[in-house]
């Protein structure tokens, strides 16, 4: 027997059970048909409950008692632990047909539909995902998750439809903390921060310690220009819940826009002792150290990350140090990586990456040109492959590749995104398009997802279809005014093509405040200043955007263009001459070599 209000907590609790006694008796190596009879052992070991009324439940009843007792059978148990594992394989089609059979045994089970709805939302199937909700809600019109996931789904699109259905939700279940923070999210896309800031107190009041709830207001209050505030529920928060990360890397952002730069820094220190030195964090305070002209506090910090021996951190040690100029420790570093984890593909590919610059495509391609199929670097050396094909203008060279190399690993992430991008740089939108939306079934995302819409904005923007990413940006922007990726994308779109100057630099500049430290928003607000004419400070900004990653050759190439404009030829020269040494595309590359023999003295 369980209760009717904890039908989903049955399920989950069975499946944790099964795969526990499935483990101890197995090793941790998982089967199929070892979970299912593990399965089978619990469910043999429970006693048999009264069978239920068949009546179902009416309404009102329902509404009076919530809680009303009713059985799972074991059969439906069974196939929702199939669906499960389906899952965990990525095979769709039997997880919906497990979770259907699951159904058909227990019919009165809102969960089993909810389940459906998930899958469906992640498929894209958005219209079969409601209907899925509304059929839940008309078995069980007092079980509060359907009116949470009707609302969910009705959230992107139908925002002042959503509301209604999230605040009965909570009537229901007051205790809900994603109803309190998709109801939140909601009055937000409203334009009604006011409300916004109303509901995270409605949690607060019920859940004074609540994370979700203080991070969202603090955001909310920061937003709103009310910094102090922010701070001080930031600081509340982190007092609660030592190894949070992440407020207190807002908490120094916040510092560093306030301008108290040793306050920022004692944030960083402090979220890297949190995160247990989280490689990530680390960069944030070398950006820091180096926009501020920092280099010894941040060479030591370098050689303090070096100090860890897993290759991990070797890679990211192997990138600051590119970052600070000094390929030849770069390259010393990413060796021990690769020596400790000949199967390392993000330091084959930063490996790669520096014998491109130090040595040329020949070099390069001799580290991947012959890696073979079964190899663990595999698929991060035919994306380097095909990287170096693009860089040197063989770009239709470089699909057939990742088209081949695709037919052996048809599930790899890195593959798809790689692919996608390539193919909007030649113009190919729907191949681009298709690759994003493999790209979001693999990582399990539905299309309504901030990241996979920011992706599909990117394709669309690399691919020259321009209207249609700031479209999706300003949805984005809309859905979320703290994105600064999606604030950079259409800032540095308007800047690119000179249009809307006021606004690309109204929309780049809170990017900057959400995020001082990041290179790419950096080079950006400076590219927007010189289009408008404000050369001086564009110089300001792009020279920190340099500091903060030297390796990129977009920053050095925008800094060369704000230095003639103000007259100054040789550093102008320089500039130039560092963003060839970075090796760009084949015809920026023209460009670039072109601007350098016109200024030859």
């Amino acid at each position: 027997m369980t209760e009717y209000g904890s039908v989903q907590s049955f399920y989950r609790k069975r499946l944790a059970q099964s795969f526990a006694l499935f483990s101890a008796a197995n090793g941790r190596k998982s089967t199929l048909a070892a979970a299912v009879a593990a399965a089978a052992l619990i469910l043999a070991a429970c006693p048999s409950p009264r069978r239920p009324d068949p009546r179902r439940p009416t309404t009102a009843r329902l509404r009076r008692a919530p809680n009303v007792r009713r059985f799972v059978p074991p059969e439906a148990y069974r196939q929702f632990l199939l669906a499960e594992l389906a899952r965990g394989r990525r095979d769709v089609p039997a997880t919906l047909s497990h979770l259907r059979r699951a159904i058909s045994e227990d019919p009165g089970s809102p969960f089993l539909r909810l389940r459906i709805a998930e899958v469906l939302l992640g498929l894209g199937r958005l219209a079969e995902a409601l209907k899925m909700t509304r059929a839940a809600q008309r078995v069980a019109p007092a079980y509060a998750p359907g009116y949470f996931w009707h609302g969910r789904l009705l959230a992107v699109h139908r925002p002042r439809a959503a509301r209604p259905v999230l605040e009965r939700g909570l009537r229901l279940d007051p205790d809900s903390v994603r109803s309190y923070l998709w109801l939140a999210r909601v009055r937000l896309r409203l334009g009604d921060p006011v409300g916004e800031r109303a509901v995270y107190g409605r949690l607060l009041k019920r859940r004074p310690d609540s994370a979700e709830a203080l991070f969202g207001l603090a955001r909310a209050w920061a937003r709103a220009g009310k910094r102090a505030r922010a701070v001080r529920l930031l600081s509340r928060l982190v007092r609660t819940h030592p190894f949070a990360v992440r407020p207190r890397l807002v908490l120094a952002r916040l510092r560093l826009v306030q301008g108290r730069l040793a306050s920022a820094v004692r944030w960083l220190v402090d979220a890297m002792e949190a995160s247990a030195d989280d490689p990530l964090v680390a960069q944030e305070l070398f950006r820091l150290y180096r926009i501020h002209k920092k280099s010894q506090k941040a060479r030591d910090l370098v050689k303090l990350m070096e100090v860890h021996a897993s290759a991990r951190f070797l890679v990211f040690v192997a990138s600051l140090y590119d970052s600070l100029g000094e390929p030849t420790r770069a390259l010393r570093a990413v060796a021990r990586a690769l020596d400790q984890d000949p199967g390392s593909g993000p330091a084959l590919a930063l490996k790669v990456r520096l014998v491109l610059r130090s040595r040329g495509p020949r070099a390069a391609l001799g580290l991947v040109g012959r890696t073979k199929r079964g190899s663990k670097t595999f698929v991060a050396a035919r994306i380097a492959h095909a990287e170096i094909l693009e860089n040197e203008g063989r770009a239709p060279a470089a699909i057939r590749l990742l088209r081949r190399t695709l037919l052996v690993k048809p599930a790899s992430a890195r593959l798809q995104e790689t692919l996608a991008l390539v193919c909007a740089r030649q113009g190919k939108v729907s191949e681009a398009l298709g690759a994003a939306a493999a790209l979001g079934r693999i990582r399990n995302r539905a299309p309504d997802d901030a990241e996979q819409r920011y992706f599909v904005a990117l394709v669309l923007e690399e691919a020259g279809r321009f209207t249609r990413a700031a479209r999706i940006a300003r949805r984005l922007i809309r859905d979320d005014p703290d994105d600064s990726q999606a604030l950079n994308l259409l800032g540095y779109g308007l800047a690119e093509r000179g249009i809307g100057l006021s606004e690309a630099v109204r929309l780049l500049e809170r990017a900057h405040r959400l995020d001082p430290l990041s290179p790419y928003v950096l080079d950006s607000l400076g590219w927007a200043r010189h289009r408008q004419g404000r050369h001086r400070q564009a110089v300001a900004l792009l020279r920190r955007a340099t500091r903060a990653d030297a390796r990129l050759a977009e920053p050095w190439y925008h800094l060369g263009e704000a230095l003639l404009a103000l007259g100054q030829k040789g550093a102008a020269r320089k500039a130039y001459q560092r963003a060839l040494a970075r090796r760009p595309a084949l015809h920026q590359r023209a460009v670039i070599a072109g601007k350098i023999v016109l200024l030859r003295p």
